[in-house]
This record gives C-alpha cells, sequence and structure tokens, in this order.
C-alpha cells in the first residue's frame, strides 16, 4: 500500500505523520510513503493553502518536515518551534 506522493505543504507534518501511522496500522506495516515539496500553485489555491514560490523555502520547509515526522515515528511527544512550523507535545501514534 502506498500513498504516491503526498503534497508537504497541504497539511501539518504532525496530522501526516498520525495519518501515516494509521495507514501503517492498517496496512500490517506495509505503508510506503511518497511525500514532495509540492510544484502546482494552483493546487496549493483551490484549497486555499498558500503557495511558496521560492524553490529553497519549499526545500527547507520539505527537510524540516520530515525531521518532524521522523521524531514523531519515534513515539514521544514532541515539542517544536521552528520558522515554518510548531508543535507542542504532539504525538502521531494511530
Amino acid at each position: 500500500m502506498g500513498t504516491l506522493v503526498l503534497c508537504n505543504t497541504h497539511r501539518s507534518p504532525a496530522l501526516t505523520a498520525k495519518m501515516v501511522a494509521t495507514l501503517d496500522q492498517l496496512s500490517g506495516g506495509r505503508l510506503d510513503l511518497g511525500i514532495g515539496t509540492g510544484w502546482r500553485k494552483s493546487e496549493q489555491e483551490i484549497y486555499g493553502l498558500s503557495w511558496q514560490d521560492d524553490i529553497p523555502t519549499r526545500i527547507a520547509m520539505f527537510k524540516v518536515g520530515l525531521l518532524l515526522m521522523q521524531r514523531l515515528f519515534s513515539g514521544e511527544r514532541v515539542s517544536f518551534d521552528g520558522e515554518f512550523y510548531n508543535l507542542e507535545g504532539a504525538m502521531s501514534q494511530p
């Protein structure tokens, strides 16, 4: 089971991690996660999401998002106060 490619900017990394953890449980650990930085401005706009034209900034957001998801997958509570994302005691249990 896989996600094809999720867009990092469509939701918080904490919400993505929680959703992915749930799908992984439902699939018996067979989930393959695909995630990217996003590339279609129009897709962001139709959902009312902000768009970052600066590619290095989108890549930085992607890297921070991945780091947060990895920390959330550890099962520990995660607090983070950063430029792009803020978490306070978040967990990704299914």
